[in-house]
């Protein structure tokens, strides 16, 4: 009986001291629960004046009380909109400045400039793309503009954007500068009245340096509208420099005869070294020439080089075929450096003679080397493929 007595007097200590102990863990949940809802209820109403009841002691406050929504729909309702989407009193506004083109062109894309003064502003400047059209372009502001732009900037007195749409005037278009450099002198006449078929471009005469475009009449009255007209242009410089600078030499084709209807003539070249085309050379290189101003001269030899000048001449004669002598000089002189740049002596040659027969595939023909050492040999002979 004593033995029972004794194992309830253990058990019921037992059942009281885990029940104390997990009251214990309880409250003290409860505490930590507490500590963490105050600081969110704090730092949601940050400005409203405690309370009688905030101020009580932190021991006289229930641990089981919960924190209620009001401090999350508080937040949500001080949550402040963007700086951007509401005036501010101290930042003033943008202020753009003129488009200003890129590499000081006047006309094409570039950028535009804002700035703003203020204390609270977050952003004081800002730039975005813009675009100064070419063609529609007033000829006095794009003059103006322009020069503001090669003596460093506008200064601020660009024109304003929109501008040209608002005010009433009528402008005149000026093309782009492009175009006004390519665009070859009209016919006089009025071109309501003639109206021409335009040719194709001539390859470049290495004689004038020039290209040739023909005009032939295709509706006006022949009494004040000519038949044909030609224009001339500059070469190429590209290719002629090009060309140049590779040493095409080509073979050089007989004159056709004259054309009755465009009074022009043409001959048709062949390059030398054929594989030189794919530096640059061109395989067959066709010469347009008018008929009524084609000076054409026979070439002689090559003179010694005069040591005071430096150079060699050489003198051509006026050839009397399909000319007019009164516009050519009956003879003419040209010269050439007798030493290169690196003191290395130029080449010089005789004239082409013909080619010979056809032998094993080939004709060839030779010319003399006047001048230079065996670098130039191999330019005194060439040969071109036949069948035979």
């Amino acid at each position: 009986m004593r033995k029972l007595l004794l194992l309830l007097m253990v058990l019921a200590i037992c059942v009281a001291m885990v029940t104390a102990g997990k009251k214990d863990r309880e409250r003290k949940d409860r505490r930590r629960e507490g500590k963490k809802a105050r600081p969110q209820a704090d730092a949601a109403q940050p400005e409203n004046p405690p309370t009688e009841d905030s101020r009580a002691p932190k021991h006289e406050q229930t641990p089981t009380q919960q924190p209620s929504n009001q401090p999350q729909a508080s937040a949500d309702s001080q949550r402040p909109s963007p700086a951007d989407d509401r005036p501010n009193p101290r930042c003033s506004e943008w202020r753009w400045s003129a488009c200003e083109v890129r590499h000081g062109r006047p006309c094409g894309k570039g950028v535009e400039r804002a700035t703003r003064d203020g204390e609270n502003c977050k952003k004081k400047e800002q730039v975005r793309p813009c675009r100064v059209p070419c063609e529609a372009q007033d000829q006095g502001t794009a003059r103006t503009e322009g020069e503001g732009r090669r003596k460093g900037g506008n200064n601020g007195e660009g024109r304003d954007r929109g501008a040209s749409s608002q005010e009433g005037e009528e402008r005149q278009r000026v093309p782009p500068k492009r175009q006004r450099e390519e665009t070859p002198p009209a016919p006089e006449e009025n071109t309501e009245k003639c109206k021409y078929n335009k040719k194709d471009w001539t390859a470049c005469d290495e004689q004038t340096s020039l290209q040739t475009r023909l005009y032939i009449l295709k509706k006006g009255d022949p009494a004040t509208c000519p038949a044909k007209k030609v224009i001339t242009k500059p070469c190429d410089k590209y290719q002629r420099r090009l060309e140049n600078k590779n040493n095409c030499e080509y073979v050089l084709g007989p004159w056709s005869l004259c054309n009755v209807t465009s009074d022009m003539r043409e001959r048709h070249d062949t390059l030398i070294d054929q594989t030189k085309e794919s530096v640059g050379c061109r395989l067959v290189r066709d010469i347009h020439q008018r008929c009524a101003v084609a000076c054409v001269y026979g070439w002689g030899e090559w003179s010694d080089c005069d040591e005071e000048a430096g150079k060699r001449s050489i003198t051509g004669t006026l050839v009397r075929e399909n000319i007019t002598p009164a516009d050519c000089q009956e003879t003419i002189a040209r010269t050439k450096p007798c030493y290169g740049k690196n003191g290395t002596e130029k080449c010089f040659f005789g004239p082409w003679s013909g080619y010979g027969t056809c032998v094993n595939g080939f004709k060839l023909r030779t010319r003399k080397l006047l001048v230079g050492g065996r670098r130039c040999e191999l330019r005194a002979s060439h040969a071109i493929p036949c069948k035979g």
